[in-house]
């Protein structure tokens, strides 16, 4: 087995929290540091604090003094906005200069993306990018064509899909704990990720064709359904887990979640064994569950199995002020307060971020998926 490479993760906050979580997923790095911008008062705190968890990784806020023991940046989006010119370009640039492998997740331009392919070959320094509008699918160097009258078809083995109603509400968290338990327990995993850059840890991000404006939608539905048989032919799964970016519906008419089309589409290529619905947090009464799960089986035509709570809500008040999705995070004690007091209602609603319950929803699911046995079975 190769050495993992030491790795930092900058600029940390929230949206880095996932990554934080499943650790041991990435697969050609470990991660030895997390830095973050002095002014966004997560430096000398537990990384979790803003959830209110506690993960025994310190923040720290000395980028130059925290790349001299390591291999590779790897340089994440933000939830907190940060100047590309002013403070990451300097630092990409910096880590390229002392030969620090590049790896950038960040939504930047094209002509920035080849600024820095081509000041890393000058440096002698390996440059990874990961575009913000997912990957390209391929067989070879060929991307597959969808033939005319194509029909579509289901997966042999189970599939669970992660939907939500909108951003922010931790659902690449709980992909990355499926698949974390899954794997621990023996399964065989193809999985397509909500974001952009799950290929670090050895799975597929969410396909580049679903957001090309070049592409008609009723094609975009036959070559995702393709694109979940070919997965399940080239890697011969147990189980497939499929993550959904984006929303189910509009929140209102400025603030639209694309229309919930990228979830429309998905539901008409591939009908999901099991779902997991993760909404926003509120203080719901518990008929939202029931309406919600009403809603999206005459909607997308599929039944929701579990729920997830998150701990980000968004703040109307602050929106209308800034004009601007504004959203709150939650500490971790006011999710599971409220998601099992749920749970006692009779309704199976988890609070991902708490790792015990994290356990609770896979073993519900594989628990559900066996009773389905005479479908398909894990």
């Amino acid at each position: 087995m190769s050495k993992k490479k030491r790795a930092i993760i900058y600029p940390y906050d929230f949206k880095s929290f996932p990554l934080l979580k499943s650790l041991e997923l990435i697969t050609d790095y470990e991660i030895v540091d997390f830095v973050s911008p002095n002014g966004w008062g997560l430096t000398e705190r537990d990384a979790g604090d803003m959830a209110g968890v506690s993960t025994g990784h310190v923040v720290h806020g000395d980028f130059s003094s925290s790349i001299e023991d390591c291999d590779a940046v790897i340089f994440t989006e933000s939830y907190i906005a940060l100047n590309y010119s002013k403070v990451l370009r300097p630092k990409i640039f910096e880590a390229a200069d002392k030969g620090k492998d590049i790896l950038s997740i960040l939504s930047i331009e094209e002509n920035q993306v080849e600024e820095i392919s081509q000041y890393c070959d000058k440096k002698g320094a390996k440059f990874t990018y990961y575009p913000s509008n997912g990957q390209d699918f391929l067989i070879g160097d060929i991307e597959p064509k969808i033939s005319e009258g194509y029909s579509i078809k289901e997966p042999k083995v189970p599939v669970v899909l992660v939907f939500g109603n909108g951003e922010r509400a931790n659902k690449f968290d709980i992909q990355l704990t499926l698949r974390k338990f899954l794997l621990e327990n023996g399964y065989r995993v193809g999985q397509i990720g909500s974001r952009h850059y799950c290929e670090l840890f050895g799975f597929h991000s969410f396909p580049k064709f679903m957001f090309d404006k070049r592409v008609d939608n009723v094609e975009k539905i036959q070559r995702f359904n393709r694109f979940v048989l070919e997965l399940e032919k080239r890697e011969d799964p147990d189980i497939i887990v499929i993550g959904v970016p984006g929303g189910i519906m509009p929140y209102t008419d400025k603030y639209h979640n694309y229309f919930g089309l990228v979830n429309y589409m998905v539901s008409q290529a591939i009908s999901p064994d099991f779902a997991i619905f993760s909404t926003l947090f509120e203080e719901y009464f518990p008929e939202y569950f029931n309406q919600i799960k009403l809603s999206i089986k005459y909607k997308l035509g599929y039944d929701v199995n579990a729920f997830n709570l998150s701990n980000t809500k968004v703040s109307w008040d602050a929106t209308a002020a800034k004009d601007a999705m504004q959203y709150i995070t939650l500490a971790k004690p006011v999710i599971d307060h409220y998601s099992e007091k749920y749970r006692r209602e009779g309704l199976p609603v988890f609070n991902s971020i708490n790792v015990k319950d994290s356990l609770k929803l896979y073993e519900y699911m594989i628990d559900e998926l066996g009773q389905n046995a005479e479908v398909r079975s894990v």
